[in-house]
């Protein structure tokens, strides 16, 4: 077993991360994401009470 996984690093590396890659893209752009990045976005443009 290990040295089947030794001899396929590689493709598992590079599915490992496509997989990855293609769960974040998922997370990012899923329906309802889009109002709690705008009210992050406009974080620093907030007056602090700490004036």
């Amino acid at each position: 077993m290990m040295d089947w996984i030794s001899q396929n690093a590689g493709l598992l590396g590079l599915l490992f991360f496509f997989g990855f890659f293609v769960l974040m893209a998922l997370w990012v752009y899923r329906p309802g994401a889009k109002r709690g990045y705008q009210e992050h976005a406009r974080i620093p443009l907030k007056e602090s009470d700490y004036e």
